[in-house]
C-alpha cells in the first residue's frame, strides 16, 4: 500500500513539474509591436527589450511566469571606466551603464586637467542608451500575443488605426518567431 501511494505522489509531482516547464517554454521567441518595440524572450529565463523608435533604447533582465502573466525584471549591464595618467597611474575607477549588452573595461588616459567630467563622458558612451524604465513590469500572454496592463491592472486589448493606411491593428506584442 505504501509503495503504491508513493508512486502516485511521485507521478503527480512529475506531472506538475512537466506542466510548469511547458508553461515556461510557451512564450519563448521574438515579439514586436506596430511601433517598433521588440522583446526577445530566451529559454534561459532572460529577455532583451529594444525600443527602436524614436531613439535606440534597450534593456536586459530576467523573466518568470505565473499562470498567464509574464513578469519582467530589469538587470543593468555596467562597463568599468578607468582613468589613468600618462605615467600609467590609476586615478579612479567607476561603473557606468554599458552602451551594448556586454560588460567591458574602458581605459582612458588623462592628458590634461580639462578632461570631460565623468557624467558627460558616460553620456557620450551611451549612444544606444540602456534604460530599465522603458520595459513593462508584467505582460499578459494570450494566443501568441503579449499585452501590457493599465494602471488598474487590466490588460490593454484594443484596436488602433494605422498612421499611413486606414487599416486597424491590435495592441500588444505579436509573435514574430525565434
Amino acid at each position: 500500500m505504501f509503495n503504491f501511494t508513493t508512486n502516485i505522489v511521485i507521478f503527480i509531482l512529475l506531472l506538475f513539474y512537466s506542466v510548469r516547464i511547458e508553461c515556461q517554454n510557451i512564450c519563448i521567441g521574438k515579439y514586436s509591436t506596430y511601433y517598433g518595440e521588440i522583446i526577445f524572450i530566451y529559454e534561459d529565463s532572460t529577455f532583451k527589450y529594444i525600443n527602436g523608435y524614436p531613439r535606440h533604447q534597450w534593456a536586459k533582465g530576467i523573466w518568470r511566469t505565473c499562470h498567464d502573466t509574464l513578469y519582467l525584471t530589469y538587470t543593468p549591464v555596467y562597463d568599468t571606466l578607468r582613468v589613468y595618467t600618462r605615467e600609467n597611474f590609476l586615478i579612479k575607477a567607476s561603473l557606468t551603464l554599458s552602451y551594448d549588452e556586454y560588460p567591458t573595461q574602458i581605459n582612458h588616459i588623462l592628458i590634461n586637467r580639462n578632461l570631460l567630467p565623468e557624467k558627460d563622458f558616460s553620456l557620450i558612451l551611451n549612444i544606444c542608451k540602456q534604460d530599465g524604465s522603458i520595459i513593462p513590469e508584467k505582460l499578459l500572454f494570450r494566443r501568441k500575443k503579449l499585452y501590457e496592463f493599465d494602471e488598474f491592472g487590466k490588460p490593454i486589448i484594443t484596436k488602433y488605426r494605422s498612421i499611413s493606411t486606414n487599416r486597424k491593428f491590435k495592441s500588444g506584442y505579436s509573435y514574430v518567431g525565434n
